[in-house]
């Protein structure tokens, strides 16, 4: 018996991990895109751009110690779901019993974007280096997009000493995850550490000198030099090679709650677009929910393989965590707090946490430093909480906030309060 699990990176190596635990003692392919050893890649955009990390100290579990076959630098080009054929580079043809597909995204690249010395996306370890010795001969530096991505880049230009200019192109940082005046509240922060951040800076041109980057010219005329340009404006995922499989592919592979996209077939990670019973349809780009979806994907695959796929599957129904270090501030996100329309914020000294509701129910929580609370709201959100019982339920010993994150809380509008 084999399953063939696709992508090689965190979503990857722990289906692996998950299948093994499971008990599942046949074949296991890994099939990787990329040649490097398997990566942790939330350390990219921080520690390894200021130099904190290396290559060798994000590696993941080595595959082959799972007794895994390991197929690194391959791509996988085509899916035949009736014969169960995955066919990879060199049209080599893989027959599986089972299939994880963990493909994960790429990195969006602008419209026109120039492939010239000095601007650079960050996705993939070798971006990260590329960047990272980039900035060491940089003083100047523009990041294209606010979004977290190109904010902790901007906080780790910023850290080692060069002139930062973020460039958003909508009227707020963080637009597709918060209100805009939570956004705001991220802007004050970048301000506060030195960087310029100018939203509603919509981009017309990478200016280019002697095939290098030299700057960005904006609509409304005014340009911006820099050294280097870092393009952050999202991701894309890795699903066009499974268009006319037979999967229903709509910006990431379509699963049910179980990470099911077809018979012995499951996606996770980056890639798999599934019903949250919460949040609806959503696909998360977090560490935490590609290890979650992996040990999902493994449990039910392992079950359908043993011919026990109709009693207790597991459910990828966690509440979606991230986190993110920005100028000395470690921000944590549990939840979805799109489409929120109440916000509270409430403050303790140097640390801040921000509820989301909807429909009078909490969605989401945004912490700044204060982890305990983080995990207290997570479990609140999958409770189903009334955002009324979350403001009353916060600890007793609250302080006032410090006279600097009173500064930056004053940025949420009306619809918060302290």
């Amino acid at each position: 018996m084999r399953v063939v699990v696709v992508g090689a990176s965190v979503a990857g190596i722990a289906a692996c991990e998950a299948l093994r635990n499971a008990s599942y003692d046949g074949e296991i392919v890994l099939v990787g895109a990329e040649a490097t050893a398997p990566y942790d890649r939330p350390p990219l955009s921080k520690q390894v751009l200021v130099g904190a990390m290396h290559r060798e100290d994000i590696l993941l579990r080595d595959p082959t110690k799972l007794a895994v076959d390991t197929r690194l630098g391959t791509s996988a080009t085509e899916l035949d779901l009736d014969r169960r054929l995955l066919t990879i580079d060199g049209g080599e043809q893989l027959a599986f019993d089972g299939l994880i597909i963990a493909t994960g995204a790429h990195a969006r690249r602008l419209p026109a974007q120039p492939d010239v010395d000095g601007v650079r996306v960050l996705r993939t370890l070798e971006d990260a280096l590329a960047v990272r010795d980039a900035l060491r001969v940089s003083s100047s530096v523009i990041v294209v997009g606010a979004g977290f991505i190109g904010l902790e880049v901007a906080s780790s230009a910023r850290s080692i000493g060069c002139e930062v200019t973020v460039l958003e192109a909508a009227r707020s940082a963080m637009s597709r995850v918060f209100p805009r005046d939570v956004g705001d509240l991220f802007v004050g922060l970048h301000e506060q550490a030195g960087t310029a951040v100018r939203c509603a800076a919509e981009l017309e041109q990478i200016m280019v000198n002697g095939g290098s980057a030299a700057g960005a010219r904006l609509r409304d005329g005014t340009t911006v030099s820099a050294d280097l340009i870092v393009v952050g404006v999202g991701a894309t995922p890795n699903d066009t090679w499974l268009r006319g499989s037979g999967l229903r592919v709509d910006d990431g592979v379509i699963c049910d709650r179980g990470l099911k996209a077809a018979e012995r077939a499951y996606a996770c990670g980056d890639v798999a677009r599934w019903t949250h019973p919460i949040y609806g349809s959503i696909r998360v780009e977090h560490w935490t929910t590609a290890v979650e979806h992996a040990r999902v994907a493994a449990a039910n695959l392992a079950a359908d393989l043993r011919g026990h796929s109709r009693t207790g599957r597991a459910l990828a129904d966690a509440i979606p965590y991230f986190w993110s270090d920005q100028c000395s501030v470690k921000f944590q996100l549990a939840g979805v707090p799109a489409g929120a329309d109440q916000t509270h914020a409430v403050a303790d000294g140097d640390r801040c946490a921000i509820l989301f509701g909807r429909d009078g129910r909490l969605v989401a929580t945004l912490t700044a430093n204060w982890p305990r609370l983080l995990a207290l709201y997570r479990r609140r959100i999958a409770a189903r909480d009334t955002i009324g019982d979350a403001v009353t339920g916060l600890p007793d010993d609250v302080r006032p906030p410090t006279p600097k994150l009173r500064s930056l809380l004053a940025r949420l509008d009306s619809k918060g309060s302290l």
